[in-house]
């Protein structure tokens, strides 16, 4: 009788450890699920998985988004990147404008060991050589973008510690493992002026005068048009050497016209002041 009993109490106490087991498995999941930070990038159109090299250092892996001008390179070292929501509330270093006619936005797979303090930056006014302000540190940087909605993260990755405490992935090629996937920035301009005032997009038209057809568009959508741009086949790709040089110089040549709109942050179109007052300046337009 004694060991039927102890028999049945053992087998209680089994399953009773494997329906607990399995609820916690189920609440961990979900709760992965739920993490912006934890989710994996969606399958590009046209290709650009990522099966990240073992002989890469970080267990820490995502993607990121960053802008920058034509002819700067699509890497990541010294460079700031940022996720969907945070690359669109993100201060452009030299503006929008600068972006407008030469800009690339581009996708890139990165591996960190860990994360460390956020590093601002940047690069010198005609200048592709950029550089963060944290003199030899480390460790690659993320911090909750600083938009109203608190949305997005902001990252960054010092060369001090590349293939050391992160690393990332630049294969160029059309169909290769984790490829940099790029796009023209211009494209993904003329997806949010046709889903705003114009509906032919911003083909032929200035910086200023693209920013007008901005106007109605949600942050939603504009999250929304980027993921499309990427992986709704919106935006063709850029593959092989950086592409298109003819306004590299534009920084340096921009007149005063042309510099209304520097260190705007992505959705000043959305202040009312930017329709209502045409002579206001530019700090009175970030949002």
């Amino acid at each position: 009788m004694v060991p039927r009993i102890l028999f049945v109490v053992l087998f209680i106490t089994l399953a009773t450890q494997c329906a607990f087991g399995h609820r916690r498995r189920r609440r961990r999941e979900r709760r992965r699920r739920a993490d912006p930070r934890r989710r994996s990038a969606p399958t590009p159109s046209g290709g650009g998985g990522c099966s990240y090299p073992s002989s890469k250092v970080g267990s820490i892996r995502g993607t990121c988004f960053h802008i920058y001008q034509a002819g700067a390179g699509s890497g990541i070292t010294e460079k700031n990147c940022a996720d969907i929501p945070g690359d669109i509330g993100f201060v452009f270093p030299r503006g929008y404008d600068s972006y407008y006619g030469d800009g690339h936005i581009a996708l890139v797979h990165f591996a960190v060991t860990k994360w460390g303090k956020y590093l601002h930056c940047n690069h010198a006014p005609g200048s592709f050589k950029y550089k963060c302000d944290g003199g030899g540190y480390a460790y690659a940087g993320r911090e909750t973008a600083h938009t109203k909605a608190g949305h997005g993260y902001w990252y960054s990755f010092p060369a001090a510690g590349h293939d050391k405490t992160w690393s990332s992935v630049g294969a160029l090629s059309k169909g290769a493992n984790c490829a940099v996937l790029r796009i023209q920035a211009k494209c993904l301009f003329n997806l949010v002026a046709q889903a705003g005032r114009c509906p032919k997009g911003c083909d032929g038209l200035s910086a200023k005068s693209c920013a007008q057809c901005f106007s109605g568009v949600s942050l939603a959508k504009e999250q929304q048009l980027w993921h499309d741009a990427f992986f709704g086949g919106k935006c063709p790709f850029i593959y092989g050497e950086e592409a298109w040089y003819s306004n590299v110089s534009k920084m340096d040549t921009a007149n005063p016209t042309e510099q209304w709109d520097r260190n705007l942050t992505w959705g000043f179109w959305r202040d009312p002041n930017f329709f209502n007052e045409t002579t206001a300046s530019a700090d009175d337009l970030v949002v």
